[in-house]
């Protein structure tokens, strides 16, 4: 009988992946059915968790597509002499913006409300570029 419930856990995630049934892993674990169901129910839940967090982690970068957002873009250019030399590395960092996405926005609104439109507009055009000296 396995007396450690976090390598039990592990065998019977591994048991309900190749397909058992509750009570071929109390044969094989030569354990009682109500830790096999505990257990069970403790992967369940750990699974609705992680899928929750995915979920809103989604819903999250849709919203972020949806309303557009600023970044910044760093490029690095290595600038040579004519031997072929490095004798200075240039940051060039660019303000960028994606602009919201109608369809995405569209959707969210017959989804979540009007609570969703964005809040702010971007003029356009404007592009801010910033030269860093790199190390």
């Amino acid at each position: 009988m396995i007396k450690n419930k976090k390598h039990l856990k592990i065998l019977v995630k591994d048991y309900l992946d190749k397909g058992f049934s509750a009570s071929e892993m109390v044969k094989e674990l030569d354990t009682d059915k109500s830790t096999i169901d505990s257990i069970v129910k403790d992967i369940v839940d750990d699974a609705n968790i992680k899928n929750k967090v995915m979920v809103d982690e989604l819903k999250q970068a849709l919203i972020k597509r949806a309303k557009g957002y600023d970044y910044n873009e760093v490029r690095t250019e290595i600038k040579k002499d004519g031997a072929g030399i490095v004798f200075m590395k240039v940051g060039i960092q660019i303000k960028k913006h994606v602009p919201a996405d109608p369809i995405i926005l569209k959707e969210l609104i017959e989804e979540y409300g009007q609570d969703i439109i964005p809040d702010k507009k971007y003029n356009g055009g404007e592009i801010k570029v910033k030269v860093i000296e790199l190390d």
